[in-house]
């Protein structure tokens, strides 16, 4: 069982020596999500990313290693849909990893293993053709969602949006110049 959202607000809030996750300005009515990325160079302290409803609450991946940054996406993303119930988030995982390879199936497996049997709602692709359409998809839902009431609004599931790769897709890949090139504008 999950944590209702009154008592997943007093555990974010109690001390971490006591237990609790130390987030002293976690609030029930933002929604908060919270996920988890491994141990802090402390004594108790766990990484840990809280996403709130508001502009800028991204996460980003960056490293060479591919193992490792596809390892610390779907620990990110496992560790959602363990700390939160599956009517509260939606997931959107556009994959372009290479299949082959050792990193290839980890977040085809979280999606399979971890938030298909649990009941979340994911919507899954790997392949090019279906980004931009998954893309317009949650620009659209964004978009339904900004019409309606604030409670509304607070009301609705998250939606998680994780991309890989997206250099390898045309529409989206950067210009040798620096600069993006977007033969379809998400802001349509």
């Amino acid at each position: 069982a999950w944590f209702t959202p009154k008592e997943l607000s007093d555990h974010a809030r109690k001390p971490a020596d006591h237990g609790g996750l130390g987030i002293d300005d976690w609030f029930a009515a933002q929604r908060p999500i919270l996920t988890w990325l491994g141990q802090e160079f402390n004594v108790r302290g766990h990484a840990k990313v809280v996403f709130r409803r508001r502009p800028a609450e991204n996460l980003v991946i960056v490293g060479s290693d591919n193992a490792v940054r596809y390892g610390a996406v779907a620990a990110a993303l496992t560790g959602i849909a363990i700390a939160h119930a599956p009517s509260s988030v939606h997931f959107a995982i556009l994959d372009r990893s290479i299949e082959d390879s050792e990193w290839g199936n980890a977040l085809a497996d979280v999606v399979s293993r971890v938030m298909v049997p649990a009941g979340f709602e994911v919507t899954y692709h790997r392949e090019e053709a279906r980004i931009d359409e998954t893309l317009q998809h949650c620009v659209q839902e964004i978009e339904r969602r900004r019409r309606l009431s604030e409670s509304a609004r607070g009301a609705e599931p998250a939606l998680i949006v994780a991309l890989t790769e997206l250099d390898t897709v045309d529409a989206y890949r950067r210009r040798s110049d620096g600069n993006w090139e977007l033969k379809h504008s998400l802001d349509n």
